[in-house]
């Protein structure tokens, strides 16, 4: 089961970001014409508009006033709007009474706004979907960092510009995406040239930097697309239609825009079918439980590097390392949490995998936020182990200096 915040996501197969750390450089244009070529290409999509201060979803695929009123399911959670078969949901679409302002646009500050996002997308009915395509904010703060932390995020797509501010920039979230486990299957350069009406190609931002990006971060060259300058990638989105829902007489370089969006998409669509094949094929990600007869948790390997291992942790001791908002100040790094007031009887009443990289544990206490990477566990057995480890040798030490007392 998901986070109790995300049930709306339950049964939705695959959830791609697609990010940049620098606004600007047409990460909304690429979220949300992959998504419609996935669409096109026989997939259950679904677009998640994550950009809580300006939110693009709205302006790229026009719906009328009444196609956007939200309407609860059997549930209680919005049934979104559908635009040509694909389920929509942006902060955008919802009615005045809810955001408090007349902008589609919000004014809040970080934390609440991470929780904004998260409610969104977690209550939203969104049904069997093959692909969640998450139309994720510019950066690597809160709403992009709680969005990868909470979803498990199927995969990245990365967008930039040829200018090196840009890939600067877009390193940091490749990074953050490596931190997280997530795998980056493709990396689209935007605005990288245009054909003159002298026959000649020219690069106004010049090039480079993206070869040299790819080049250090080991990236394979079929993974990276490449979109020109033109004026239909403005109209589509002026107007409302996604490119590959756009006529090919509204302008003689649709058929071109709309196989690149194709290509990335088919791409992307092959690059996740085939790690899904190699992870069951591994089974690297380990089987995290409570030992309730030992009273431990316990982290099991099954296959991969550390087939076989098994790893066992104190259920008290896991708790009273939580590193989440609430145990941590994430800006000064003071600790919150009093370990002293965790009991020593406390229990995971419910452990949940989180991606690729650890898992989120409900405790007895009521404590339900906190992540555990898996290095994180395996870090705090080898430190128990060592502590173990001391404690045994201080015993044999004073058992030697009582035997020597008694000769």
């Amino acid at each position: 089961m998901q986070h109790t915040k995300l049930l709306g996501i339950k049964h939705i197969k695959n959830i791609i970001a697609v990010s940049s750390c620098k606004g600007g450089v047409g990460k909304s244009l690429v979220a949300v014409n992959t998504a419609s070529s996935l669409h096109q290409l026989g997939y259950k999509v679904g677009i998640f508009d994550a950009d809580l201060y300006g939110p693009s979803l709205p302006t790229m695929c026009k719906l009328s006033d009444s196609e956007i009123v939200l309407h609860p399911d059997e549930n209680g959670f919005a049934i979104p709007p559908n635009y040509n078969g694909m389920k929509l949901m942006s902060f955008g679409y919802l009615p005045t009474q809810v955001t408090g302002s007349n902008s589609s646009a919000a004014v809040m500050r970080g934390p609440r706004a991470s929780a904004v996002m998260t409610q969104l997308i977690g209550t939203t009915a969104w049904g069997d979907l093959d692909y969640l395509v998450v139309d994720m904010p510019p950066g690597t703060g809160d709403i992009p960092l709680t969005l990868c932390q909470q979803l498990s995020l199927t995969a990245a797509i990365v967008v930039t510009t040829p200018a090196r501010l840009s890939i600067v920039d877009v390193v940091k979230g490749m990074d953050m995406f490596d931190d997280l486990k997530v795998p980056v299957h493709a990396v689209v350069e935007n605005m990288s040239h245009f054909d003159g009406d002298d026959g000649k190609r020219y690069y106004p931002f010049g090039t480079g930097h993206v070869e040299k990006l790819i080049e250090d971060r080991n990236i394979d060259p079929s993974s990276t697309f490449s979109l020109p300058m033109g004026e239909i990638f403005c109209l589509s989105s002026d107007n409302g239609i996604p490119i590959p829902f756009t006529p090919e007489e509204f302008d003689s370089n649709i058929s071109t825009a709309s196989n690149i969006f194709k290509e990335l998409a088919e791409h992307v669509a092959n690059e996740i079918e085939k790690e899904k094949i190699e992870k069951i094929k591994n089974m690297e990600r380990p089987n995290v439980f409570f030992d309730d007869k030992r009273g431990v948790v316990v982290m099991r390997f099954l296959a991969g590097e550390f087939e076989g291992r098994e790893y066992t942790i104190n259920a008290a001791t896991l708790r009273k390392d939580s590193r989440d908002a609430k145990s941590i100040d994430e800006f000064t790094g003071e600790q919150l949490l009093d370990k002293d007031t965790i009991a020593d009887d406390i229990i995971p009443l419910k452990i949940t995998p989180q991606g690729n990289y650890g898992v989120a544990i409900q405790w007895s206490d009521g404590h339900d936020d906190a992540i555990y990477t898996y290095q994180q566990i395996m870090e705090l057995v080898e430190k128990e182990k060592e502590n173990s480890n001391n404690d045994d040798n201080t015993n044999e030490k004073k058992n030697v200096e009582r035997k020597l007392q008694r000769d």
